[in-house]
């Protein structure tokens, strides 16, 4: 398409970055976006492309160090906790004790006590900044608040059955075969129930987010996995057209799927617009295991078969209010279904936390889950794990 364009043959031209220009003349040039027009292009080769000679080659085979490797190993590089913003003011939120306690009251009084104490509120959102953190944190704990509440009666033990017990919607992810016939070819039937808790990312840089508001433009620093969704979210929140809206992210000091709502963003974002001067909020380690979208907790349920050669003849995978993710049947199964039972819509959460991914969202429960009922079903048939993996 650049040769076309520019009117120069295919062996005259090269790419640089993304612009197609004429080694003779650099002046001539045209660049992928210039050609697209941001279009579907498709294109068929007439000709066989030619093979790059190696000795052209700008990065292949050459030594590259990463990046930022050197200011990581000597502490140079700068997290959004290390911004240090002219004027800024550190925050802490006043924290609910469950999550689905309903404020009724705060009293701030012996909090505003402690001198250069600030207190922001903007709905339920309650906030109190210093110049300096420490006295952020001592002051927080002199807020005495009145929450009512609405608890799910549940603990690590309950849990499970909780789950198994809530409405849910289900959906069919594959299925082989028929399962009564499975089991009628089946000598052993094995059934297990499998149970995974909710666990936080814990990262060692908590969520952080700093915010300085120019006029009608925010500029947010985050510690997020997820930016382009942070600056819509801000955007959402306070009612500005993203072109107001400037998200940076500095280095993430660990994310693992708990970085990628990013709640402190849009928080920072609502208390710097209340001030009007620019904040700093980071999580402490307490709300970082409370308030991170935690991986969910889980059953899976596993009814499977064997003959007595230690065939599998039968596997009914089902996994309650976990991704699906990672729940097919690998093996050689000729009678098999998997069933996934979610969150139905338009109904009470069922998770007793905020959930959200964590580390290949789904498939730590479901791998876990069907290698064990595996490994079961080898010990049943006295067969050696690894052979009894091999031969189905």
């Amino acid at each position: 398409m650049g040769s076309e364009q520019l009117g120069i043959p295919l062996s005259q031209l090269e790419v640089t970055n993304g612009i197609i220009n004429d080694t003779l003349n650099k002046m001539k040039k045209v660049s992928y976006a210039q050609l697209t027009k941001g279009k579907k292009i498709e294109r068929h080769l007439q000709n066989v492309p030619v093979v790059k000679d190696p000795g052209k080659f700008n990065l292949i085979g050459k030594p590259y160090m990463h990046q930022d490797a050197r200011i990581k190993v000597t502490g140079e590089a700068k997290f959004t906790g290390d911004i240090k913003l002219p004027g800024m003011l550190y925050a802490r939120i006043v924290r609910p004790p469950s999550h689905r306690a309903k404020l009724v009251s705060a009293d701030t009084s012996e909090a505003e006590k402690i001198k250069g104490i600030q207190i922001v509120r903007d709905g339920d959102l309650i906030a109190l900044l210093h110049e300096d953190r420490d006295k952020v944190d001592e002051a927080i704990v002199k807020v005495k608040t009145e929450y009512s509440f609405d608890e799910i009666k549940v603990d690590d033990k309950t849990i499970f059955d909780y789950l198994l017990k809530s409405p849910s919607k289900s959906t069919l992810v594959n299925k082989k075969g028929d399962i009564n016939t499975g089991r009628q070819l089946s000598d052993t039937i094995i059934e297990s129930e499998f149970h995974n808790g909710y666990v936080a990312h814990a990262p060692v840089e908590p969520h952080v987010a700093a915010a300085k508001m120019e006029g009608d433009k925010i500029t947010v620093w985050a510690s997020a996995q997820t930016p382009f969704l942070s600056q819509e979210n801000i955007a959402t929140e306070l009612g500005l057209p993203l072109e107001k809206v400037r998200v940076i992210v500095p280095f993430v000091g660990g994310g693992f799927g708990g970085k990628g709502a990013n709640p402190q963003a849009v928080e920072v974002a609502k208390i710097a617009r209340k001030t009007g001067k620019p904040v700093m909020l980071a999580w402490a380690r307490q709300e970082e295991f409370f308030y991170d979208t935690l991986r969910s907790a889980a059953v899976v349920k596993i009814t499977s078969g064997i003959d007595k050669t230690g065939k599998i003849t039968m596997w009914d995978f089902s996994v309650f209010f976990s991704e699906a993710r990672g729940s097919e049947t690998t093996y050689d199964v000729p009678h098999s279904r998997t069933i996934a039972y979610s969150q139905r819509e338009n109904e009470p959460q069922v998770h007793i936390f905020t959930i959200g991914p964590w580390r290949a969202p789904g498939n730590n429960m479901n791998t876990y889950a069907r290698e064990l009922q595996i490994s079961l079903m080898a010990s049943k048939s006295g067969i050696d794990p690894l052979e009894f993996r091999l031969k189905t």
